[in-house]
């Protein structure tokens, strides 16, 4: 299940299987494919790491977090949560301190549906304790395998339906990309920023024609001041060659303007066969931009 992605105040942030509401004046950012930082106003709050299905048990993660700090000959020791982190429903959750007035600088427990680890580690000085309480519980870290998965970081939100994989991720300046696999598809979304800058140098056809790395058969299927639709089908001699090869040759691209918020988004779609644009066109409507605030 997906929820709003604004709750109030809150905003909700998914990633890689990862779902939970925070503030909308925090600012999550993908340190690792299982590894998200928080900061608010370039302050560091707390940061999350998670491994599903069991592969480390909470033990190993302490032994880890004291092997990692022994070089700084800090001592790590367990501590019962303190309020309101015990009201909490989240069995054999524990508290690890290694500072010597033994305030609470991080978090770990071991969900008892799906087995995923989870550890969390706060700045002391500047996380407030309710408020993370408050992320903790609107945490999920499983779902039905029919459910959608939500991603939503930074200022944009997807919705991808059951059976597709993460494969990487690229933050940067003015680029954000997402790339998937699934179902004999490969799925790259990309968000570019400010557009006024990049149309100022390129149309919009230009780009996708750039991204679909500028084949001689591409056909245009929709074009408009704030949109471009283009499909890639190879002749008989690459088809051969790209199923002796297993290589991707039917390319399909979206890129539209969202002028409100300044954004160019595209949807790349690779496939061996040849790509239904149903289904491409469902997965390219449910890609967004959210207000910041």
């Amino acid at each position: 299940m997906v929820l709003s992605p604004t709750i109030d105040s809150r905003r909700l942030t998914g990633w890689n299987g990862l779902q939970f509401s925070n503030p909308v004046n925090w600012e999550v950012i993908v340190a690792g494919p299982r590894h998200l930082l928080v900061e608010n106003d370039l302050n560091p709050l707390l940061e999350i790491r998670w491994e599903p299905d069991g592969k480390i048990s909470v033990d190993q993660v302490i032994q880890a977090t004291i092997s990692r700090l022994a070089d700084s000959k800090l001592s790590v020791l367990k501590l019962v949560p303190p309020e309101p982190f015990r009201n909490l429903n989240l069995p054999d959750l524990s508290g690890l301190t290694w500072h010597d007035n033994e305030s609470l600088d991080a978090l770990v427990w071991q969900c008892p549906v799906c087995k995923t680890v989870l550890f969390l580690h706060l700045n002391s000085q500047q996380t407030n304790p309710a408020t993370v309480a408050s992320l903790l519980q609107s945490l999920r870290c499983h779902q039905k395998p029919e459910e959608d998965a939500l991603w939503s970081i930074q200022d944009f939100r997807l919705i991808l339906p059951p059976g597709y994989t993460y494969i990487d991720s690229t933050f940067s300046a003015g680029l954000s990309r997402l790339a998937f696999s699934g179902q004999d598809l490969r799925l790259d979304f990309c968000r570019l920023a400010p557009a006024s800058a990049r149309l100022a140098q390129s149309s919009l056809s230009e780009l996708l024609k750039s991204m679909l790395g500028r084949q001689e058969q591409e056909e245009i299927l929709n074009h408009s001041n704030v949109m471009c639709e283009m499909q890639v089908n190879p002749t008989f001699a690459r088809r051969l060659v790209a199923h002796l090869t297993r290589k991707s040759m039917y390319r399909w691209g979206r890129i539209w303007h969202d002028e409100h918020h300044n954004r160019l988004l595209s949807l790349i779609v690779e496939s061996r066969h040849l790509i239904h644009l149903d289904e491409a066109h469902h997965l390219a409507n449910r890609y967004e931009i959210l207000p910041l605030q």
